[in-house]
């Protein structure tokens, strides 16, 4: 009995054991599937938001390079239109220069060497002296320098004296240049068709209406090309107009002083100046009329003698009556 007992204390213990050991199991299984949910769900959160900053990184990559290609862009197209720019330059320069000849020279071989030729040029004086003065020379010129050369020729230019006076100007003429090129564009189309029409034509009045149009197309068309042509020339060459003057002294550019003294002073000088020119001008008025007043003289005393003679006749006569 008791033996009895005890086996089925023993089978009970057992039981117990083998469900604590399956409850414990279940326990464990059940904490451990939270566990790796969560790190499954970590997991997803960190690609998800590795993604997440990839791919921002990415667009703001992609806005960047489209950012810079279109400044590139914008960048080509201003440079693109300022190339296209039709411009006409035209400078002036008023030079004195105590070496004529070797200024005339510099001149002539800038003009070469840069792809230029001197479109007209006027030399006036000898350059001889005569007695104690020399016939000083002037020359005006019309140059015409590749405008790409110009900024070089122009250095040169002024370096060969002391320069009086500059000026430069730019016309723009872009609008025109680009309208009249249409225009022929347009009108070539036209000679086209008008060409086309004229071969299918086989009515006489209207080949002598089509014919007449195409002379009429042909005659603009060819105006506007020397249009066209002129505008390049203009373009492609600027026109610089030199005067060169020969002196023996070339002048030296002073500052004016500011101060009082130094403007009473000028003003005094100046006065003096101008008087002595005053007088020199009388004398000169005097020199020139003296050869009238010399042959009014001639003319005049004679005249006055015999009038003077005939009245004092005259009085006599009375006197003795």
């Amino acid at each position: 009995m008791e033996r009895n007992v005890k086996g089925i204390i023993a089978s009970m213990v057992m039981v117990g054991l083998l469900m604590a050991t399956a409850c414990s199991k279940k326990e464990s299984v059940a904490d451990l599937a939270p566990n790796k949910n969560s790190a499954i769900e970590r997991g997803i959160e960190d690609s998800t938001r590795n993604y997440e900053k990839s791919t921002e990184k990415a667009a703001l990559e992609n806005e960047h390079a489209e950012n810079k290609s279109a400044s590139n862009g914008n960048s080509q197209k201003l440079n693109q239109e300022a190339a296209n720019r039709k411009v006409i330059s035209k400078l002036y320069r008023e030079i004195e220069t105590t070496d004529f000849d070797n200024a005339m020279k510099i001149i002539n071989e800038r003009t070469t060497n840069v792809g230029g030729y001197i479109e007209e040029s006027n030399i006036q004086g000898s350059g001889v002296k005569k007695g104690e003065y020399k016939d000083l020379r002037n020359g005006e010129l019309v140059v015409r320098i590749p405008s790409n050369k110009i900024n070089d020729f122009i250095k040169d230019v002024d370096a060969v004296g002391t320069i009086l006076n500059s000026k430069q100007d730019g016309e723009d003429i872009t609008f025109q240049y680009y309208d009249t090129e249409t225009r022929v564009k347009t009108l070539k189309i036209q000679e086209e068709r008008l060409l086309s029409l004229l071969e299918k034509s086989d009515r006489l009045q209207d080949i002598i209406d089509l014919e007449r149009r195409l002379s009429e197309i042909r005659t603009e068309i060819e105006s506007l090309t020397t249009t066209l042509k002129k505008y390049d020339n203009l373009v492609s060459l600027a026109t610089v107009n030199i005067r060169l003057m020969e002196v023996e002294e070339e002048k030296e550019l002073e500052e004016k002083t500011e101060t009082f003294i130094g403007t009473v002073t000028d003003t005094f000088k100046s006065s003096v100046k101008g008087m002595v020119n005053v007088l020199k001008g009388l004398v000169i008025i005097l020199a020139a009329l003296l050869p009238f007043v010399f042959v009014i003289g001639i003319i005049a005393i004679p005249s006055v003698i015999v009038i003077k003679r005939s009245k004092r006749k005259k009085e006599n006569e009375r006197l003795q009556k």
